[in-house]
């Protein structure tokens, strides 16, 4: 185990991490401020977020469609964010169960904080959306699939792809809500669920850093082999908004030649450098991207 009893003591990162976690309790009904409402009139994203910006996709939208394919894509995801940390509390729980005896206090301590948290950011998120008006999108089968594998795995491993689940998701979020343009309530919202995921970023890195450390490369060639195909598979997916467009996209989402060409754009490029960069930057480091 990358934590055992006898590194409680020493392990100040994660004690670190509690006290901030007791210190600032989220509670999806104070934390935001609801009565703001939510502004429809106004982007749900910074319009250079969202997907297929500066293509001729986007040139072919009206000010009121490009509006709407911003909420359209918020409610995308934040339905991501929903699904996916409703595996979270059951997996978290199972490594509680299954090495409570090997776990330092802290750690064990932090991971039921963790879960407690990821069913706050539900609550939260579910709040938002009847809030906003927007309809939740269903599961991935790809993630639920993963969990069902990371159920199985050793802590340390399901909590790398934890990481970096929720760290792509996080700085897609940020980037796209933390601006004047952007609905005030959908700003609010984002930040205060960022207060809780930066500590579990921060955690799932002292994690997966010791873990790579400590660990021979050779019996971390599939994981980090997994691990980068998992990234990219998030970095360039495609929102699946047209079922819920009020009119026809001027794109068809389906078609792999017309994405393709929309990712070959300047813009697309300089988005995912811009939003993953930190990411792609720490992957190269601990030789996922290697």
């Amino acid at each position: 185990m990358l934590f055992p009893h006898h590194l409680s003591e020493s392990d100040k990162v994660v004690s670190a991490l509690v006290r901030k976690s007791h210190d600032a309790p989220m509670d999806f009904h104070k934390t935001v401020n609801w009565a703001l409402g939510a502004d429809r009139s106004r982007p749900g994203k910074k319009f250079e977020t969202v997907w297929g910006y500066g293509s001729p996709y986007w040139d072919a939208l009206t000010d009121e469609q490009r509006i709407e394919v911003s909420w359209l894509e918020t409610a995308r995801d934040v339905s991501v964010f929903i699904n996916l940390e409703k595996i979270l509390p059951e997996l978290l729980g199972s490594y509680t169960k299954r090495y409570y005896e090997s776990l330092a206090p802290e750690v064990e301590e932090y991971l039921m904080i963790f879960a407690k948290e990821e069913i706050m950011h539900i609550l939260t998120f579910r709040r938002y959306l009847a809030a906003a008006g927007l309809r939740q999108h269903p599961p991935i089968k790809y993630f639920y699939d993963l969990a069902d594998v990371l159920r199985e795995s050793p802590p340390e491993v399901g909590l790398i792809f934890t990481l970096l689940i929720e760290w792509c998701a996080e700085e897609k979020a940020i980037q796209g809500s933390q601006h004047d343009e952007v609905d005030a309530l959908t700003r609010e919202m984002y930040w205060a669920h960022h207060m809780d995921e930066a500590r579990h970023i921060a955690f799932g890195r002292h994690v997966a850093e010791r873990y790579f450390e400590r660990t021979p490369a050779a019996q971390t060639a599939e994981l980090r082999g997994k691990l980068k195909e998992m990234v990219l598979r998030i970095m360039h997916a495609v929102p699946d908004i047209a079922p819920y467009a009020s009119f026809a996209l001027p794109i068809d989402l389906a078609d792999d030649e017309a994405v393709n060409a929309v990712r070959q754009t300047p813009h697309y490029q300089s988005q995912i450098e811009d939003r993953y960069g930190s990411i792609l930057k720490w992957c190269g480091k601990v030789g996922i991207m290697a």
